[in-house]
This record gives C-alpha cells, structure tokens and sequence, in this order.
C-alpha cells in the first residue's frame, strides 16, 4: 500500500513538472514568481507619419489622403501587413516596404518612383 502511494506521488510530481515551461521566472519585490515576459520579434508597426514623411507627401483636404508630387494621389497609407495584404488582393495599385509590412495605395502614373522611395526607409 505505502509503494503504490510513493508511486502514485511520484507520477504525479512527474506530471506536473512536465507541464511547466522551460521560460525563466523572475520574482517581485514581494518574493512572489512572476512568469518571464514574452519576447517578440516582431518590430513596430510602421506609423502614417513615418511613411508620409519618408515619401514626402503632402495632406490633402480629405483625412488620411495625401499628394506624391503632381499627378498622384496616395488616398491610402498601410501600416500593417494585413491592410498591404487586402489592397493588393483587390487589384489595387501598392508600393511596399521590402519586407510588405507597410506601404500606400497609388492612383496615378508614380508607382515606379514611389517604390523606389520605399526600397531604402528604414526604422
């Protein structure tokens, strides 16, 4: 009776040691174990002042739409991977960053040069 209690109280400890994480944790001031932060290697979204200001476009009168010098209009700016995603899906005409994580809707004769434009931003 007593093995089968040690080896029931072993199978036990082993279970629940399986299911911790490999993560370090750290402790509060308290002494309490605090779970280690997630880490992510992700960079931050783009912002449209960062895009704006790189292509040097100029607001319009309609919010969130911009001018790339004469004849283009950037009625759209994308800040994530997802937005890029969707306009491109819809036929629309986009220039990206390298990576596809941000970019602009173009309507007009400039996408060349704003692609161009946005092969050298960096953070």
């Amino acid at each position: 009776m007593r093995r089968a209690l040690i080896t029931a109280s072993a199978l036990a400890a082993l279970a629940v040691a399986g299911c911790s994480s490999d993560e370090p944790a750290d402790t509060d001031s308290t002494g309490d174990t605090n779970p280690a932060p997630a880490t992510s290697e992700a960079p931050e979204p783009w912002t449209e002042e960062q895009i704006a200001t790189h292509l040097d476009l100029t607001p319009t009168e309609t919010e969130g739409s911009y001018t790339y010098g004469d004849a283009c209009q950037i009625p759209v700016i994308m800040t994530t991977p997802q937005e890029v995603e969707l306009y491109a899906e819809a036929g629309d005409t986009v220039a990206t960053t390298p990576d596809g994580t941000a970019g602009v809707k173009i309507v007009g004769d400039c996408e060349p040069d704003v692609s161009a434009q946005l092969e050298d931003i960096t953070r």
